[in-house]
């Protein structure tokens, strides 16, 4: 499969209003399936948006497409990552952060590369399961977990803080915070 992402361009939509395909991708995967996704879009300003997801959430490894205000292309991603990214939150065009649905991976674009900035482990023997993410500003970014869909008797991986310097797991049950 393929993703279509389709919009409307502000300066065409009083003369045609409606959705239009601005990018159609498929990423083949190593392993000859045929199963690629986008799940997730984050678009800090009119001329920068990224789009995420992965070759196949279990197996593959996640992709990202840049928009510039003129084009689409591929962004180079860290090395060794697994899985696919499932959610991405943007502060500003040099803070875009994004979680994978897999491997526990954090990763935060910096306005130049992207880089990890967390990978939780395996304690349970089970893979992170990353669910949302906010970027709030760079220093204040929430990560929200889980265990996979359908892995009973697991307690989540739960929510994260990053303050700018240190990421801090938030223990919230019966809590405000």
């Amino acid at each position: 499969s393929s993703l279509v992402l389709a919009g409307v361009q502000p300066s065409r939509a009083a003369s045609s209003p409606g959705w239009r395909i601005v990018l159609s991708q498929h990423y083949p995967q190593p392993s000859g399936l045929a199963d690629s996704e986008y799940d997730t879009v984050a678009a800090p300003a009119a001329n920068d948006a990224w789009v995420f997801g992965g070759t196949s959430p279990a197996g593959g490894h996640p992709v990202a497409e840049h928009w510039n205000g003129t084009h689409w292309s591929a962004a180079a991603l860290p090395a060794g990552l697994t899985g696919s990214i499932a959610a991405a939150s943007a502060s500003s065009p040099s803070n875009v952060w994004a979680v994978s649905n897999i491997g526990g991976w954090v990763l935060h674009w910096n306005g130049a590369r992207w880089s990890v900035a967390l990978q939780l482990p395996l304690s349970t023997g089970y893979p992170v399961d990353f669910t949302g993410v906010t970027a709030i500003g760079r220093k204040n970014v929430w990560v929200f977990g889980g265990v996979l869909a359908g892995v009973t008797n697991l307690v989540g991986y739960g929510t994260w803080h990053f303050d700018g310097t240190k990421w801090t797991h938030v223990q919230g049950e019966g809590r405000n915070i």
